[in-house]
């Protein structure tokens, strides 16, 4: 595998010796009009920011803006990255006057035009700044608006090979789902208290979506003048023109490098010097191969047994979910409601529930509780799970006043856990009242 790895580094090395054609990028940028921007970003520094990143692209780089508070406005389609046609545009039509932060509303318009304008082979991506929560002016569309943007939007996007990238602005942005929707893209966000950070947090995504692209992007250096004013020809160098000197003849190379397009000495010599590391790799790996298939009989480590899961479930101490017990799976989902795409095994159907809330996972011989980055959250014995956490017997899940008791039958610990079910006073559940408390759970 290693040998294997090598050589394919060395051919890389080699190939990248051509120069290969800068990648081009389709890029739509979506940002907050919302009032809530105004007070946040009193003297303009976002579009300023947005400007300059605008700036820094190259001639190859087409780039849309797209504005959003209650609705989202495509004002400047994707096209050549104009700093005077942005600078207008974010003049005429960012005010922060909006009344409510449709972000899902803005991220769907940013994905289909990057679907039907997008160029083929082009990188396509978003990078959106918003500084509140999604707001539609109707708390039970929100959490709707919320899934459908973590799952649906973010899906939709993965499979289109965009990019999300984000600028939580401010405590208020929900983070928790901008972090959710970047990460599902393979792309990132910034978390910026204050407006005058804006511009290095768009310089840190910058770079971030430099990493992924082709190495001989990453070694251009930064331009001393607008992208825009750069010809096509030196734009397509993989590296800054050196000052100007007589010409030299075809065949004689400079002290840069040889203008021709051949490739300098050392970087010649670190490529056969690579390609030569692979090949003693590739020895060595075969020999041991060969020393081990002739030691049929030498120690050989046994894999280690799939942890068996136990047979656990979760008690419904409220009747929210019309069952007294639900058995638990490898996955079971609690929600308010079913839906195509999810099967929801514990269904609580009561608006403070989103409609998939938490689930309950077995992973690594242990069952964890996960909260779906929910408005509400995830309680476990009082205390607000963040992501994730294990669960032991007696533990007490809390969705806003419903509880789910969880409880695993046989359980072998070192310590004395709680064992709901068992016939015992201080642990039986009481039937007689509606809300099927057990006696045991403070």
């Amino acid at each position: 595998m290693f040998a294997r790895l090598a050589l394919a580094l060395s051919c890389c090395a080699l190939l990248a010796l051509a120069g290969p054609a800068r990648a081009q990028e389709d890029i739509v940028i979506v940002l907050d009009n919302s009032g809530s921007m105004r007070r946040n970003d009193p003297n303009d520094l976002a579009p300023v920011a947005v400007e300059r990143f605008v700036a820094r692209r190259g001639d190859d780089a087409r780039v849309a803006l797209l504005v959003f508070d209650e609705t989202a406005r495509l004002v400047t389609p994707l096209g050549h990255p104009d700093e005077a046609r942005f600078a207008e545009a974010l003049d005429a039509h960012v005010s922060y006057r909006g009344r409510l932060t449709n972000l899902p509303a803005a991220i769907e318009r940013a994905v289909y035009h990057l679907r039907t304008g997008g160029r083929e082979g082009a990188r396509p991506a978003i990078v959106f700044l918003t500084d509140g929560r999604v707001d539609s002016g109707d708390p039970d569309r929100d959490e709707e608006l919320e899934d459908w943007l973590a799952e649906g939007l973010a899906e939709s996007a993965a499979d289109a090979g965009i990019r999300l990238y984000g600028i939580a602005f401010t405590e208020d942005a929900d983070f928790r789902i901008i972090e959710s929707v970047t990460r599902r893209t393979s792309g990132s966000y910034e978390r910026v208290l204050r407006a005058e950070d804006l511009e290095a947090a768009f310089e840190r995504l910058d770079a971030a979506r430099q990493d992924v692209a082709a190495a001989p992007e990453a070694d251009v250096a930064a331009p001393q003048v607008p992208a825009s004013q750069v010809p096509a020809s030196q734009e397509a160098a993989s590296r800054v023109a050196a000052p100007e000197v007589e010409a030299p003849a075809a065949s004689t190379p400079t002290d840069e490098g040889e203008e021709t397009g051949e490739a300098p000495v050392w970087a010649l010599a670190a490529a056969l010097g690579l390609l030569a590391f692979a090949v003693v790799v590739f020895v060595v790996v075969r020999l041991r191969r060969r020393s081990a298939s002739a030691d049929p009989a030498g120690p050989t480590r046994p894999k280690a047994p799939a942890p068996v899961m136990p047979k656990a479930y979760l008690m419904d101490t409220t009747g929210a979910s019309g069952a007294v017990r639900h058995d638990l799976g490898e996955l079971t989902v609690i929600g308010r409601k079913p839906s195509e795409r999810d099967v929801v095994s514990v269904v609580i159907d009561h608006d403070t529930v989103s409609r998939r809330h938490a689930s309950v996972r077995f992973r690594g011989g242990t069952f964890w509780l996960i909260d779906h980055q929910t408005r509400n959250g995830t309680f476990v014995n009082g205390e607000r799970v963040r992501d994730e956490r294990p669960l032991v017997p007696g533990d007490v899940i809390a969705i806003d006043k419903h509880q789910l008791v969880f409880d695993v039958e046989d359980w072998t610990s070192d310590e004395d856990a709680t064992r709901y079910g068992e016939d015992d006073e201080r642990t039986r559940l009481s039937f007689d009242s509606p809300s099927f408390t057990p006696s045991g759970v403070r």
